[in-house]
């Protein structure tokens, strides 16, 4: 049915027909009918960070998504454009990777952005970032695998000046800070 509703609408209609076509499903292991959902805005095509606390992931709609245990959404935050990689979680951040190759930092608990990086030029950036002994590890289309830092924000904060000028999340500038 699906199908046929997708086939004769445009595509905009149907995910209006469709609702969201990213979601995240919690299944019982002995019987593996679903126990919790969780609908994003957009597609989900990375794997989620599990920790004590909960769980993070990132969609196509941009967004990174804090949810607990049970599925309920604890914190967001709008990286502003496709998330299709699958997030790591460190000690106190995690590490985001965008389509167009920014690497961002924020925390892991509240999503609030600590830091970023730009891993190099081009849009098509699918490796999800790997942490091991406390470095972060990321491929690239055009400079191959790239070590990237550790798990420690930089001293003093970096204000960064966002892909389209300003702040990349729409802050003010801070009144003291370093410009990367």
């Amino acid at each position: 049915e699906h199908h046929l509703i997708s086939k004769y609408l445009p595509l905009h209609a149907s995910r209006r027909v469709l609702g969201p076509a990213g979601e995240l499903w919690w299944l019982d292991l002995g019987t593996g009918e679903p126990r919790h959902r969780f609908a994003a805005g957009d597609t989900i095509l990375g794997g989620a960070a599990i920790d004590e606390q909960g769980l993070c992931f990132g969609s196509r709609d941009g967004r990174v998504y804090r949810l607990s245990h049970s599925g309920e959404l604890r914190a967001q935050w709008d990286a502003r454009e496709p998330i299709v990689t699958s997030p790591v979680a460190a000690q106190e951040q995690l590490f985001v990777v965008v389509r167009s190759g920014r690497r961002y930092a924020p925390d892991r608990d509240t999503l609030v952005p600590r830091w970023d990086i730009q891993l190099g030029e081009g849009e098509n950036f699918l490796s999800s970032p790997v942490l091991a002994r406390r470095r972060l590890y990321v491929g690239t289309p055009a400079n191959g695998l790239r070590c990237v830092g550790q798990d420690a924000p930089p001293v003093p904060p970096v204000w960064n000046h966002g892909l389209a000028g300003g702040p990349a999340d729409d802050r003010p500038r801070p009144l003291q800070a370093t410009v990367a």
